[in-house]
Parts: C-alpha cells; structure tokens; sequence
C-alpha cells in the first residue's frame, strides 16, 4: 500500500506485504530522523548516504517485492557495503506475490535484469513466519547470510510498530541481523531520492475509488510527485490513494526490464477494490 505522507503526524496508507505480527524483540538497524542528506549518492563518500547499517561486507538478503522501496533499501544497502547475495520473494496461494499480484517470471526476469539471484518460496497464509524463518535458514547455512534487507517504512504509517515487531521476530528467529533503510525517511524524501537516483518505477496496482485505473503504468517522476503532493495538501485525511509499484530501470539495474504486453484487470479481494496491471510479457534490453 502507498500513500504521500509529508509529515509524521498524518496517517497513511503505505505500501508492503501483508505480514503477520506479535511480540519479540531484536537488534535493528537503524538511523535517527533525517534533515539534510546528499541526493546524488557518492559511493566513495558514505558519510554523505541517508543511512548507515554499522556492518560492513555483511552477506544479506534483501526482502523482496519488485517495488520502489525494497529497489531504493537494496541500493542503499549496496552503497553502504553490504554484500547482497540475493534477493527473497514468498509467493502466496494465488501463485503470486501478494497485494502485488506479480508472477514469478516477472520477478525473475528483474532479478535478472538487476543481476543479483532471486529466491522465491511458496508460503502458507497460516504459517506465514515459519515459512519464512525457514527460508532464511536455509540460505544462512548456503550462503553465509548473516543479516537481511528490508523495505519498511514508519512514517505516515498506521502500523510502523507491527512492522517493526514483526522484522524483529525474523531477526531472532532466524538468527540475521535486520536492516531498515528507509526507517525514519519520510514518503516525498523517498519519492525524490528514487527519482534522483534514476530509478524508473510504474505503477501496477491503483485503488479504483481515488487513483483508478487511468494511474496504471504511470512512471514516478517529477510531475506524478507534483500532483501526489497537490493531493496531499487538498486532502482532509492526508490520503491520496492506495497503489504498488515495480521498479524496470535503475543504478542497481545492468539491464532494463521492458514492458511489452499488458492487460487491465479489476479485482475485489482481500486488498480491496483495485486495477491491477497484468504483465503478460516483458524482455531484457541492453543499457548500452
């Protein structure tokens, strides 16, 4: 879920995974709120990024959606010197990514793209942490991974604290260390950085009662932000409409993900009343 949130203090919509939560506690890491930051990362300069894990050459994983906000942590985590050994996506019962309702080809064909492995897994709604904890086992003892990637964000969210205990209970369940990137960063700073950065995000999924479908496919760039920002300002709830992203170019990217064929599905479900943009075939292209 997504929603432009300029301020703390208003309650927003945010883009995720539907997880489950409960209580535990772990080491996070974090950064204190942010007021001034470099926008063109220098990678030979990393006092300059927006946040700093307090691990260097650490092998991790980075949980994985395709959207904006694990594409912008990954980057992030990468500049800082974390080791990204590969990126982790759970599959639900429809035999897709959740609330994105990506299918795994796609998703490979980004990794690919990228250039980092993905793994995906298939979870159980009922067993949701088990399977997962499994998951990053299974990669600790493969890949020596000691810490993990994550995209959540606390500003302008609702449920930032089942967030945060649910990415703690991973943390010391599976024995990893977990990262919040974009902890403390608020929604317009992440919109502006990833433009900054050179990331090309589209939109894939649009609630049909503020964004609708005529929002599909539109890129993330200096005009959507724009008009997100004169939403936010018109709004009385601070709301300018639910959506999820996938993320086609990039720094992180060796390639580009290009997007050939697609159809506008609506759907009511567990998500809601939302357009989704099924993409029925993609390809690579050469950056060069």
């Amino acid at each position: 879920m997504n929603n432009f949130d300029l301020s703390p203090s208003r309650t927003g919509i945010l883009e995720d995974n539907t997880r489950f939560y409960g209580n535990s506690e772990a080491s996070l890491s974090l950064k204190s709120p942010i007021t001034e930051y470099s926008l063109s990362p220098n990678a030979n300069n990393l006092t300059n990024l927006p946040w700093q894990p307090g691990a260097v050459n650490q092998r991790v994983l980075v949980s994985w959606s395709g959207g904006k906000d694990c594409c912008l942590s990954c980057y992030l985590a990468m500049l800082a010197g974390l080791d990204i050994r590969c990126l982790l996506s759970v599959i639900d019962h429809t035999g897709r990514l959740g609330a994105h309702s990506l299918a795994p080809q796609i998703l490979h064909a980004q990794a690919e793209a990228i250039g980092i492995p993905l793994v995906t897994r298939q979870v159980r709604v009922s067993e949701y942490d088990a399977d997962y904890c499994r998951v990053v086992k299974e990669l600790k003892e493969q890949e020596g991974i000691s810490g993990g990637v994550f995209g959540d964000v606390n500003i302008g969210n609702s449920e930032a604290e089942l967030h945060e205990t649910w990415v703690k209970r991973i943390g010391n369940s599976a024995g990893i260390q977990a990262h919040l990137p974009l902890w403390n960063i608020n929604r317009e700073n992440i919109l502006r950085m990833l433009i900054s950065y050179g990331f090309e995000v589209l939109m894939i999924v649009t609630d049909n009662s503020e964004l609708g479908k005529e929002w599909l496919g539109r890129r993330i760039d200096m005009e959507t932000l724009a008009e997100l920002k004169s939403r936010y300002e018109s709004s009385e709830n601070g709301r300018v409409g639910y959506y999820h992203t996938l993320v086609v170019d990039g720094p992180i990217f060796q390639k580009k993900l290009q997007i050939e064929k697609t159809s506008r599905i609506f759907k009511e479900d567990e998500w809601g009343a939302n357009w989704y943009l099924d993409i029925e075939k993609c390809s690579l292209s050469s950056k060069h």
